[in-house]
């Protein structure tokens, strides 16, 4: 009787157990924040024509495994490619950006438009169902853009006003794209970075500098902010230059893109560069890539490649701590060029999302005694590119300088000389692009003239 009584317990537990299980898989499907983006809803069967012609390009962040979308979306006649930055889309119309919160359990999804980079939809999915997540990721792409959705009709509208490439998208192009994507490399030469420039290769030799170390960065293609265009392009010049000015390579050391986040920052400049100078060097210091500035204060600060401009104590490199850091050092002299902005009025500086750009005074901290810093331009101005370049304009015009267009009339090139060559050169640029855009010289009064650059 005992045994029977157990029996119909145990043949009731496995029912509540299946019931409960169940119950957790149909809430895993509703990971969606309320007001977000749908990510349930009908769902097109495999037949029949595409629910969408869209090409999607999707983008994993921060450690999200996407290995399963391409298959996914294969299986739902959806177009899809994976980026591995935003500087290059192609025919790309809809870039999904893909990251992780809460440790791993959420992907978060934001879709913006990959011509305009206006934020289309946004939604959350579990992280923890496997294969799930990754169906969900591609229902909820179906679902927001069908062909009868009013963000179909915008992104088609968007694609078809467009330029169209020479022969469009083919299918073997296509899945050229595919098979590239799958094996997770970047491509060997982006469409962007075969421009080429008058600047890039440096026409001249200094003498060996032995003592002299130098930190390039270049930033472009962010984890989570829109990208900073040609800034690993300028970071690539600028090393080049460096080395050309006699700086060996053994002292120069390069972050660009995602090994540019903010724990590199810190230990670079803060770890690295102490023990590697002697009281003989001239430190360099390059950077490329967005600023952005603390709405209360106006501090200023640089955008490591993992940057939030709503989290700045946290996530981004005050450009006072900077200065302060550098002028520690036990060193002759240091050169600062930043190619950045600190506005928060687009070009290569950004705001936390709802603010409005800043105006005021933009706080970058004070130089002293041996640094002398050249900044891209004025604190409530934007800092462009040159696009016939594939540069910032204030990139472009400090390498022309030291290609010899600041040179004197006996053929030297000094720190005072190239910023009056640049800077003028900037302006009229700027200019030409309807805006202003004024480069800075920040130094204790005559420091700038009595450095020789070559």
């Amino acid at each position: 009787m005992a045994k029977r009584k157990d029996a119909r317990y145990t043949l009731q537990m496995m029912k509540i157990s299946v019931l409960v299980l169940a119950s957790l898989a149909a809430l895993s499907s509703m990971t969606a924040l309320q007001g977000c983006a749908s990510i349930a809803g009908p769902v097109p069967g495999e037949a029949g024509p595409p629910a969408t012609d869209l090409i999607f390009g999707a983008r994993a962040i921060g450690g999200v495994n996407g290995g399963g979308w391409l298959a996914e979306a294969q299986k739902r006649q959806v177009q899809m490619v994976i980026l591995v930055s935003e500087s290059n889309v192609g025919n790309v119309d809809v870039i999904m950006r893909a990251s992780l919160k809460n440790r791993g359990g959420t992907i978060v999804l934001e879709t913006v438009s990959a011509r305009t980079g206006e934020s289309l939809t946004y939604a959350e999915v579990s992280y923890l169902w496997g294969s799930q997540s990754w169906r969900e990721t591609i229902n909820h792409l179906v679902v927001n853009f069908r062909k009868d959705t009013d963000l179909y009709k915008k992104i088609a509208a968007e694609r078809d006003g467009a330029k169209p490439a020479a022969a469009g998208i083919t299918k073997a192009e296509l899945e050229r794209m595919l098979n590239s994507a799958v094996g997770s490399r970047p491509p060997a030469e982006p469409a962007e970075k075969a421009k080429a420039s008058d600047v890039d290769a440096p026409r001249y030799k200094g003498a060996d500098r032995p003592d002299d170390v130098a930190i390039v960065i270049g930033i472009d293609g962010y984890s989570d902010l829109p990208s900073a265009q040609y800034a690993e392009r300028d970071a690539a010049a600028v090393r080049r230059h460096l080395a050309a000015l006699g700086v060996p390579e053994r002292n120069m050391v390069s972050l660009l893109g995602a090994k540019a986040g903010k724990a590199a920052f810190v230990k670079t400049f803060e770890t690295w560069l102490p023990l590697n100078v002697t009281e003989d060097s001239t430190v360099w210091i390059y950077y490329s890539g967005h600023g952005a500035p603390e709405p209360r204060t106006g501090t200023a600060f640089l955008m490591p490649w993992d940057g939030d401009p709503r989290f700045l104590d946290d996530t981004a490199y005050p450009v006072k701590r900077l200065y302060a850091k550098l002028n520690d050092l036990k060193v002759k002299r240091v050169i600062v060029a930043l190619d950045s902005c600190f506005s928060g009025a687009g070009g290569r500086s950004v705001l936390a999302k709802g603010l409005r750009p800043l105006v005021g005074k933009i706080d970058t901290g004070a130089v002293s005694g041996k640094i002398v810093s050249l900044t891209a331009s004025a604190g409530e101005e934007v800092s462009g590119t040159l696009d016939e370049q594939g540069h910032g304009l204030f990139t472009y015009h400090l390498l022309s300088g030291l290609n010899g267009a600041a040179a004197d009339g006996r053929g030297r090139v000094t720190m005072e000389g190239l910023y009056g060559y640049l800077s003028g050169k900037v302006r009229d640029d700027s200019r030409r692009q309807n805006r202003e855009q004024t480069p800075q010289l920040l130094q204790s009064p005559g420091a700038a003239a009595a450095i020789l650059l070559r």
